[in-house]
């Protein structure tokens, strides 16, 4: 969520302080079922299964509002199936990856400087990301108590009906998932983190939405609504 509409969270890089609050997504999971994605975070996001520095942080991570795209691996080598790797997950920093067989992809950081009273957890949210913003002022004001934003792959925007105090809440959207492998068992994509934060919002202002889409799975080269980054396959 933000105070202006300058399109997806990666062009905020110079205007930092109009972010009033965000969601870090999942990591992508890989092929081999013991391998999850790294969690979207709080703090920091989740690491990815594979050990290594996949994890985004307050300051650093692949980049700002980006999460890494994948990389193409190739067929059989020495028997051994060697596939590439997923994309990591968005979020104020995204994930990067862990290069080596069979690894998953971090998720992306949450940010609540905007907000008082804030919190963050990691791994929460399943499919696309989510956001709510819920007026905390007086319950018989004749507005909508709350608002909640779904996936549209566009920006959205809330008017805000009257001054006052609102709960701002945001959902991260999950990694993509990789093949079931060849014992049948299916990996398992880090899922979204959640942020959520008070603060004081004036009649007229206009905040800007923008959800996250649900990671791409494999063998796509698209990147996801708002900072996912691409998935992964073989050659």
């Amino acid at each position: 969520l933000s105070l202006i509409g300058d399109g997806q969270l990666k062009n905020y890089v110079n205007n930092k302080d109009q972010v009033i609050i965000v969601a870090g997504g999942g990591g992508g999971s890989a092929w081999e079922n013991s391998n999850y994605g790294g969690a979207g975070g709080g703090v920091t996001g989740g690491t990815a299964a594979t050990d290594g520095p996949a994890a985004a942080t307050q300051d650093s991570g692949y980049a700002f509002g980006v999460g890494e795209s994948g990389l193409w691996g190739s067929s059989w080598a020495a028997n051994k199936y060697t596939n590439g790797i997923p994309g990591a997950g968005g979020g104020w920093y995204g994930g990067r990856l862990k290069v080596s067989t069979y690894a998953s992809s971090g998720g992306g950081s949450g940010n609540i400087d905007g907000v008082v009273n804030g919190s963050m957890k990691n791994g929460i949210r399943k499919g696309n990301g989510l956001a709510k913003i819920t007026y905390r002022g007086i319950e018989s004001y004749s507005v909508p108590t709350s608002q909640s934003f779904e996936y549209t792959g566009a920006v959205q925007e809330f008017v805000v009906p009257i001054s006052g105090y609102y709960k701002l809440e945001t959902w991260g959207a999950e990694g993509g998932l990789g093949t079931v492998n060849q014992w049948g068992l299916p990996s398992e994509a880090g899922r979204g983190g959640y942020t959520s934060g008070i603060t004081y919002l004036t009649e007229g202002t206009v905040l800007y939405v923008y959800v996250g889409e649900y990671g791409i799975d494999q063998f796509q080269s698209t990147v996801a609504f708002n900072g996912g980054g691409a998935a992964f396959g073989y050659t």
